[in-house]
């Protein structure tokens, strides 16, 4: 009986599930199984360094601050003309581990606390309270081949991502003045 000696932890890439693995034949692991495209789905959205400059996602996150390598829930999804799968996306955060009091409180009411509102239930963080940031124009699109697998599986509820989307961009009553018309 020959035994073949591990691969040294500096060379094993991280898989996550066992795509063509046969431990009779000796056949080696697959590539790690990549995230689902499911509408509530937490995925992690890379370094900047790891998505192509071509990516749609540079137009738009380059603007919002660090969004890069945060885990976001994908709200949506879609294909392009050409056939690209597509989704929309909201970033969630533990705003550094300082939690929301970091923001001014008028925004407070933009963040909604991620983990009271999942169906499956991972981990975000160790103690910080992660919000997913429900801000109007603050939903993003990027080629959903970028996207990586989170650590755990974290599903949102179809009432926390109604929730999501009341602050769309779009006629809505006025917060300041008590009158509920548009």
């Amino acid at each position: 009986m020959t035994l073949t000696p591990p691969r040294p932890a500096s060379s094993s890439p991280p898989y996550r599930g066992l795509a063509s693995a046969n431990w009779r034949t000796g056949t080696p692991l697959g590539p790690p199984l990549g995230p689902e495209c499911i509408v509530g789905r937490v995925v992690k959205l890379p370094e900047k360094s790891e998505v192509p400059a071509t990516s749609r996602a540079h137009q738009q996150l380059d603007l919002h601050g660090q969004p890069w390598n945060h885990p976001v829930v994908i709200t949506g999804e879609s294909k392009d003309p050409l056939g690209e799968q597509l989704v929309t996306f909201r970033i969630c955060t533990s705003f550094g581990g300082q939690g929301l009091n970091v923001k001014k409180a008028y925004h407070h009411h933009y963040f909604v606390v991620a983990d009271e509102t999942t169906i499956v239930s991972g981990r975000f963080s160790k103690g910080d309270n992660t919000h997913v940031n429900c801000s109007p124009g603050q939903e993003f699109t990027i080629e959903f081949k970028y996207l990586q697998l989170w650590t755990g599986t974290i599903q949102f509820s179809k009432e926390a991502m109604d929730s999501f989307n009341m602050n769309k961009p779009g006629p809505r009553p006025r917060r300041d003045s008590g009158y509920g018309g548009y």
